[in-house]
């Protein structure tokens, strides 16, 4: 069985919710030629069509919509895994002395 990058499934997920390669690009901060890069992978390693496309944007076909369900799962479970490890890190505290010549602090 071949593992799946994360990021194809992130990708996948993006486009399908938003329907185009530039939406999801600034939803994720990518590029639109990587994000078509990720969806031709993600497609190939999977054996199937997940988008029709057209001028009206990327459409799930029946297998994307199955799929994207699941992978909307997965985005939510690793969403959840980051969440609760940022809740877990200890926090930073202390004092924080800056120092400033009297016109910077005066301005500041």
């Amino acid at each position: 069985m071949t593992q799946i990058d994360w990021n194809l499934i992130k990708s996948f997920v993006a486009v399908a919710e938003t329907g185009s390669l530039s939406a999801a690009a600034r939803k994720l901060a990518a590029s639109q030629p990587t994000l078509g890069r990720h969806i031709a992978e993600l497609e190939q390693a999977l054996g199937v069509t997940l988008f029709r496309r057209g001028r009206s944007g990327y459409a799930l076909t029946e297998a994307g919509s199955v799929l994207y369900e699941r992978g909307r799962a997965v985005s939510e479970q690793a969403s959840a895994f980051s969440l609760l490890a940022l809740g877990s890190v200890e926090a930073i505290e202390g004092t924080v002395r800056i120092a400033a010549s009297e016109v910077v602090a005066a301005y500041v």
